[in-house]
């Protein structure tokens, strides 16, 4: 879905499973978001809330440890290998790029709600 055809969803929030308390989105409106992939993990879950309903997408990935520069140090880059999710309000994935690079910012996936 190209960002002209994006749709704002309401009331969202997300969360990511083991990663802290806070949500990294609460009670907002959402187009597209960032969402940081574990890098002590090979799977990083996210919780969704929309209004009253939940929905659940694992993230399955390896990850490579790069270097940046000697003043910024290295970071770690990630290829999405694999996906699930529970499928109540979200209908399908789509991985557009499978690596996920440090300070790069465009689409990796694509998530498609049920009408």
């Amino acid at each position: 879905m190209s960002s002209k055809n994006r749709v704002v969803v309401d009331n969202t929030t997300i969360f990511g499973l083991g990663m802290s308390n806070d949500s990294i989105y609460k009670d907002e409106k959402v187009a597209a978001m960032f969402l940081p992939l574990r890098f002590d993990k090979d799977t990083t879950t996210f919780v969704f809330h929309i209004q009253s309903l939940k929905d659940t997408i694992h993230f399955v990935h390896s990850k490579k440890l790069s270097f940046i520069s000697r003043n910024c140090g290295f970071t770690f880059d990630f290829k999405i290998d694999t996906f699930y999710f529970t499928g109540i309000f979200i209908d399908s994935i789509s991985i557009i790029n499978p690596n996920v690079k440090y300070n790069e910012n465009f689409d990796n996936v694509e998530i498609y709600l049920f009408d």
